[in-house]
């Protein structure tokens, strides 16, 4: 027993990494769950107990798209590893406080959609420094003149293509032929993320989306430079956020690939997210 209790105590390893708080709920007595995305090691749920004694944590710390340096003892294969400690370095609350700005309720929908498809569609998956950068950049966007809109189709738009769950190119399924990439026709998405040629298009009562190439190369750009340039060029953001329909597919297309009805807008009018 004693060798199995020292085998056991060697597999524990302490690690440290950049992660960003996805979301956290109460655990047994002062503790709390929390699960956070790490740059190395992708969805993490960790365990923090005494998070919810006061002075423990300066304020904002484990809210999540909280940005910092995650200190955890990883034991073997444990799903559930221990917080040892989380040095932040953005917090976007602690940003909104401090400019003497309020949290408001369309800000609290964008951080539980973009904690709720994280948390539904990374699992499986190892960590990405792409999708921990995209994570960072929505963080530090919220505190900027950027609509939430924008920033929930940059990061959904993102996070599909990382995953290979939306492509910019791909063969009809009606007529065979290449169709999308930058080319210059529209080319046509359905909720299954099947890319068709306008001609031939999903059944009449399918929900579609169309895109122009114009658009599509604003969306190949995103995908491959990031949401860090609204910051210096917020009309291309605004600009964004008008696309109604392409937000309305993206929400689509991340319910059918869950498999239920994203929970964090159930409560919210789409119009008055963006």
């Amino acid at each position: 027993m004693a060798r199995s209790r020292t085998a056991v105590a060697r597999s524990r390893t302490f690690v440290r990494e950049p992660a960003v708080v996805l979301s956290r709920r109460p655990g047994p007595r002062t503790s709390h769950w929390v699960w956070f995305y790490g740059e190395r090691s992708g969805l993490l749920e960790v365990i923090a107990e005494a998070a919810r004694r006061p002075r423990k944590l300066v304020a904002g710390t484990l809210e999540p798209l909280s940005v910092g340096w995650l200190t955890y003892r990883a034991t073997g294969d444990a799903p559930t590893h221990r917080f040892i400690g989380f040095d932040l370095t953005w917090s976007p609350y602690v940003a909104l406080q401090a400019a003497g700005r309020p949290i408001a309720p369309t800000t609290l929908v964008f951080v539980s959609l973009v904690a709720e498809t994280a948390l539904a569609l990374l699992p499986g998956h190892p960590g990405d420094a792409y999708v921990f950068q995209r994570l960072s950049e929505v963080s530090r966007l919220m505190t900027q003149a950027v609509p939430y809109r924008a920033l929930a189709i940059g990061w959904l738009w993102t996070l599909l293509m990382r995953l290979g769950d939306l492509s910019l190119e791909g063969t009809c399924p009606a007529c065979g032929r290449p169709v999308g990439g930058l080319e210059t026709s529209d080319a046509v998405w359905d909720v299954e993320g099947h890319l068709w040629h306008p001609a031939c298009g999903p059944g009449p009562n399918a929900h579609r989306w169309t895109a122009s190439a114009s658009l599509r190369q604003r969306l190949a750009r995103l995908a491959t430079s990031g949401l860090a340039a609204w910051s210096q060029h917020p009309e291309a953001a605004r600009a964004l956020a008008r696309q109604r329909d392409l937000w309305e597919f993206l929400v689509r297309r991340t319910e059918f690939l869950i498999g239920r009805p994203l929970r964090s807008l159930t409560a919210a009018v789409l119009p008055s997210v963006g």
